[in-house]
C-alpha cells in the first residue's frame, strides 16, 4: 500500500464529508484512510462511521476523549499501513488528480519528505495561490491555511513523510497548540532526501 492518508476529526461535521469524498474520489483501492474521532461530540463520528460501513478503504480510530489534534494524528500514524503518511485536516480537501499526482512522483524517487503545494479557500468560497510561495500551489485545499513560508521548515505546507523515515526517527506531534512545528522542523532537518510536488498538470 503506497498511501495512508490520517485526518483528524473534531467538530468537523460541516467540512468532513468532503474531505473524505475528495481522497476516497481518487486512486481506485488506494489509499488507505483513517479517520480518527478526536472525542468529537457533534455529526463528525457519525459521517465517519458512515465511509467506514461502505468503504473498506476507510477505518475509524475512536479516541477515548478529546485529545486534540496533535495525538489524534499519532494515533492514525501509529495504525497507518502505508509506505507514506499524509496528514489531512478535517477541513481541508485534496484536488481531482492529487493522489495520482502522488503516485507519479513517488514512482521517480522514495524521499523521506515531499512537500505539496496547495490552494487557500476562503469562507465565500475564492481561492487565493499563496503568494509567499508561488511554487507552491494547486494541490491541495484548506480553508483556513495561512500564508505558507516559502521554505521547507513552513508547518503549513502540506506534505508527505514515508512512514519508515516517521517512525524510525521516532517523530510525532505534540500536544496542545503548535503540534505540527517540531516534527515538521526536525523531519526537515533529518530527511536525507526531501522533493517538492507543486502545482498539478
Amino acid at each position: 500500500m503506497l498511501l495512508s492518508v490520517v485526518v483528524p476529526a473534531h467538530r468537523d461535521q460541516g467540512y468532513l464529508r468532503a474531505a473524505v469524498e475528495s481522497v476516497l474520489d481518487q486512486i481506485p483501492g488506494e489509499p488507505e484512510l483513517l479517520v480518527v474521532d478526536d472525542g468529537s461530540r457533534d455529526g463528525s463520528a457519525a459521517i465517519a462511521a458512515e465511509f467506514a460501513r461502505r468503504d473498506p478503504r476507510v477505518r475509524v480510530i475512536t479516541l477515548p476523549a478529546h485529545l486534540g489534534a496533535g495525538p489524534a494524528r499519532n494515533a492514525g500514524a501509529a495504525a497507518a499501513r502505508g509506505r507514506y503518511l499524509l496528514f489531512l485536516d478535517g477541513d481541508g480537501l485534496l484536488l481531482p488528480g492529487a493522489l495520482d499526482a502522488v503516485a507519479d512522483r513517488l514512482a521517480t524517487g522514495d524521499p523521506d519528505v515531499l512537500l505539496l503545494g496547495h490552494d487557500r479557500v476562503d469562507w465565500w468560497g475564492d481561492v487565493s495561490v499563496p503568494v509567499s510561495a508561488p511554487v507552491l500551489d494547486g494541490f491541495s485545499a484548506d480553508v483556513s491555511a495561512p500564508v505558507p513560508a516559502p521554505d521547507g521548515f513552513s508547518t503549513d505546507v502540506p506534505r508527505l513523510f514515508r512512514r519508515a523515515f516517521w517512525t524510525g526517527h521516532g517523530l510525532h506531534f505534540t500536544d496542545g497548540p503548535y503540534e505540527d512545528v517540531l516534527p515538521v522542523h526536525r523531519a526537515t532537518l533529518l530527511a536525507a532526501d526531501a522533493g517538492t510536488l507543486d502545482t498539478l498538470d
